[in-house]
């Protein structure tokens, strides 16, 4: 065992593992103080605070937009009765009217023809 901790010792092991946590927890100070400084600016400017008032008032409107929605498509279904009778109430007097025309076309083609022939 001996041996092993002076062939570590003398290749300079020993040295580079103490330098490398050195760097690692040099690193880790700076990217802490960083998100300190970060954490800071955020909340004397208000933006965290700000940012949730305004997912907030999100959220509220959402809300309310789908509760205006739910009261339209009630009330389109509760009035789709009424609509497609008179859509059918439509189509067939237009049907009826264009029955009608074509007959009166019919008629006075024929009446045309029967003149053009006697």
């Amino acid at each position: 065992m001996r041996d092993i901790v002076r062939v570590i010792h003398e290749s300079g092991a020993i040295e580079e593992l103490t330098d490398a946590v050195k760097e690692a927890t040099m690193a880790a100070r700076d990217t802490s103080r960083e998100i300190n400084e970060t954490a800071r600016v955020l909340k004397e400017r208000h933006v965290i605070r700000d940012t949730a008032t305004v997912v907030d008032e999100t959220a509220k409107t959402a809300i309310e937009t789908a509760q205006t929605v739910k009261v339209i498509s009630k009330e389109a279904r509760e009035a789709a009765p009424e609509t497609s009778a008179a859509i059918a109430t439509a189509s067939e007097t237009a049907k009826e009217r264009t029955r009608i025309a074509a007959e009166k076309t019919k008629h006075k083609l024929k009446k045309g023809k029967n003149r053009e022939t006697a």
